[in-house]
């Protein structure tokens, strides 16, 4: 018997491989372009979907199932996309797939051609997707935050410097030599009101920090 001294070599890499194809937080696949289904799916499917990788297999059906509505088109216009594209080109895209738990992931996806046929057409693609939700959601409360804090900006240079000048003025007004003054008491009754004025401008801008 003749002893091949490469083969435990060659496995060693190869479980080495499936180490790190399954224990990375990113869901690797190959797509059959032919039939959109998958021929392969990386077992962490399951951790960040909810899904059996066996689920996916040459089930084009069920994958496309998952997408959210609003974002299916662009996935279907990225695929085509992916499809056409030179060796080494990247395709990037992100959309919202469904988990087996109802909710919708926000997911990053990353594609290359694989294989491709003697005429040069592309047979598979390779594809990498990550998980951005919570990324998505820290962009998002950004956002929230930047359009609070502009609302705080319009509310400090209009609203509160309305009753502040009253008051200002008002305060001009006041004859501080004769309190006992008759005008004073209307004076004091509209610093009353822009007092109150203010006081609720300086709540609502209180309230839009939270």
């Amino acid at each position: 018997m003749i002893k091949n001294e490469n083969l435990l070599p060659l496995q060693d890499k190869y479980e080495l491989l499936e180490k790190i194809t399954n224990n990375i937080s990113v869901i690797i696949y190959i797509m059959s372009v032919e039939t959109l289904g998958m021929e392969y799916m990386s077992r962490e499917v399951r951790n960040l979907l909810g899904y059996s990788d066996q689920e996916f297999i040459n089930q084009p059906n069920f994958s496309m199932g998952l997408y959210h509505t609003e974002d299916f088109p662009d996935v279907a216009a990225n695929i085509k996309h992916s499809m056409a594209m030179r060796d080494n080109e990247l395709n990037i895209f992100s959309y919202r797939i469904r988990h087996r738990n109802g909710n919708y992931r926000w997911f990053e996806t990353k594609e290359m051609v694989f294989e491709r046929d003697n005429y040069g057409s592309a047979t598979k693609i390779l594809g990498f997707a990550q998980d951005i939700t919570d990324k998505v959601h820290f962009i998002n409360e950004l956002k929230r935050k930047n359009e609070q804090l502009a609302e705080i900006a319009r509310v400090n240079s209009h609203e509160i410097r309305r009753p502040l000048a009253n008051i200002l003025g008002l305060v001009a007004l006041f004859n501080q030599e004769d309190p006992a003054d008759s005008f004073n008491i209307e004076v004091l009754a509209k610093l009353k009101l822009s007092a109150r004025e203010l006081d609720e401008v300086i709540h609502r801008i209180v309230g839009n920090t939270y």
